[in-house]
This record gives C-alpha cells, sequence and structure tokens, in this order.
C-alpha cells in the first residue's frame, strides 16, 4: 500500500477559519434574520440584489459584478431548482468551482445526469444503512461522552462544529491524526468569498492531499469503503475523471459538514427555546 502523506496545516497556522466566519464573515452579527427574510417574503418570492449586503454583510468577492438574486418563495425554489431548461447550474463555476473544482453540483445535464450515475453506485441502500447503524452513533457517542458528566454544554463548540466533520472524515476512512486539520481546512475552503487568501490556501492543500487518497485507493481498494466505492465505479467500462472524484470529496466536506453544522445548530437552538417541541420530540422519535 503507497502511503499518503500528511495533511498539511494552513501556512499561517494561527488562522483560525472557526472564528473569522463570524469576523470577516461576519455571520456573528446576526442574530436573528428570520423576521426580516419573512417581511421580505411577503413583499416578494423574488428580491432583486444581493441578500448578504441588505443584512449589512460584505459581498460575495467571487460575484462581484454579476447580478446577484435571492429566491425567497418556497414553490419559486423548487421551480428554479427542478426547471433545468430555464435555470442553470453555471453561475456555481464563480463560487463552488473556485472552492472545490470541477463538481457536479456546476454541471447541467446531460453531463449532470452521466456522472450522477456513477456516483449513485457509493449510495447503495446497503452502504447508506451502515451509516446510521455505525459511524453517526460513534461519533455522536465520542463528543457527548466528553461532556456528559459535566451537566451542561455549549453545544455549539463542543457538539455541532465537530459532529459532521468528524462523520465525514470517518466515512472517508483517513488518519485520525489527519482530522483536526482537516476540518480547519476544510471549514476554510468556503471562505473564498470573502478571504480568498487562507481559502485559497486550504484549497490547494486538500486538493493536494487528497489526490494522494484517491489514487491510494484505486491502487488499493478496500472492501465496503466509500471512497473506494467511488474512485473504482464503472459503467460501461467508463470510470469518473480524477478530477470530477477529487472535487466531489473537497465537496463533500462541506455538503455534508458545514451544511449540518449550521442546520444541527439552528435546531438544536430552536427545540431549547421551546421546550414543548423539544419535549413532543423526545416522547415520538419518529418526529
Amino acid at each position: 500500500m503507497t502511503t499518503i502523506p500528511r495533511i498539511l496545516d494552513f501556512d499561517d497556522a494561527s488562522y483560525n477559519p472557526f472564528t473569522a466566519m463570524k469576523g470577516l464573515g461576519g455571520e456573528g452579527r446576526i442574530k436573528d434574520f428570520y423576521p426580516e427574510l419573512r417581511r421580505l417574503r411577503h413583499q416578494s418570492p423574488v428580491y432583486d440584489g444581493d441578500i448578504r449586503r441588505h443584512f449589512g454583510l460584505s459581498g460575495d468577492l467571487t460575484l462581484e459584478g454579476v447580478r446577484h438574486v435571492a429566491i425567497l418563495g418556497n414553490k419559486e425554489v423548487r421551480t428554479a431548482l427542478t426547471d433545468t431548461g430555464a435555470f442553470s447550474n453555471v453561475i456555481y463555476r464563480h463560487n463552488l468551482g473556485k472552492a472545490f473544482g470541477r463538481s457536479i453540483t456546476t454541471m447541467d445535464a446531460p453531463e449532470h445526469t452521466h456522472f450522477r450515475r456513477l456516483f449513485q453506485v457509493a449510495f447503495s441502500p446497503r452502504m447508506v444503512a451502515t451509516w446510521g447503524e455505525d459511524i453517526i452513533p460513534r461519533m455522536i457517542n465520542s463528543l457527548i461522552d466528553k461532556f456528559e458528566k459535566c451537566g451542561e454544554a455549549e453545544l455549539v463548540s463542543e457538539f455541532t462544529l465537530y459532529f459532521p466533520f468528524h462523520f465525514i472524515h470517518e466515512l472517508m476512512a483517513l488518519p485520525i491524526e489527519d482530522r483536526n486539520i482537516f476540518h480547519k481546512l476544510a471549514f476554510a475552503q468556503i471562505a473564498v468569498s470573502f478571504d480568498k487568501d487562507h481559502a485559497t490556501d486550504a484549497i490547494e492543500k486538500l486538493r493536494c492531499y487528497l489526490t494522494s487518497v484517491i489514487q491510494d485507493r484505486r491502487a488499493h481498494p478496500r472492501e465496503d469503503d466509500f471512497i473506494s466505492t467511488i474512485a473504482t465505479a464503472e459503467i460501461d467500462g467508463e470510470r469518473l475523471p480524477d478530477e470530477v472524484v477529487i472535487s466531489f470529496c473537497r465537496q463533500l466536506m462541506n455538503a455534508g459538514g458545514d451544511t449540518s453544522y449550521n442546520g444541527f445548530s439552528t435546531v438544536l437552538c430552536a427545540l431549547l427555546n421551546h421546550p414543548d417541541q423539544f419535549r413532543a420530540v423526545k416522547q415520538d422519535r419518529k418526529l
């Protein structure tokens, strides 16, 4: 088996992407934007302008000079996501493309459809079932074990910030000693919209690291291994190109990590502020 080089930290090792997102990115300045979104949605399901600037945040550096439109209505969002004849994914090449490379998210049909068939091999019901039976509860329990006896916890910094990224790291079967730097770099990729220098550093280091991982899994595939399955997937003798696999792995960290981190944090905040809803969920886990 080939030796995968250790993942490299930022050139500026003191850089903290988690605080940068709140500081440079401005996330920490907005406490509750839902009432204002509701007001805007009642005015019109489409907001013509940069919604970040509306809330007093800096604009997206990757989309300077490009017209911004925010779709706020449920029906309109569904139309934009499903009417592929009228709406294209090409705009994502400005931001997601810069962060993740040749991503399936930036592709339109028929290219998107073609590559999606190959990726679906790794999302079989049997493989997905193992995540819920093993990896997810194991990652959750390992984090809760650290604060369970304390009687209290700051759930963002002690739980939700780590659980999704630890899950992705475990799913990819990467060395445990690389986990902390992996988490920092993965989180920093999306800072490309407001902090290009550090984001570019993270993007390049993850690209080099994951190139070695993909090459290793193709040369030495492991049984029931998520990345090996993607790296060796074939339909009619065709494999996914290296750049598309690497891009998928880079985006997986944020599609599965960053969105889940924000989602879990928001849900826990809502449940803890609405005890009746929290009790209902505990009494009926199907909820």
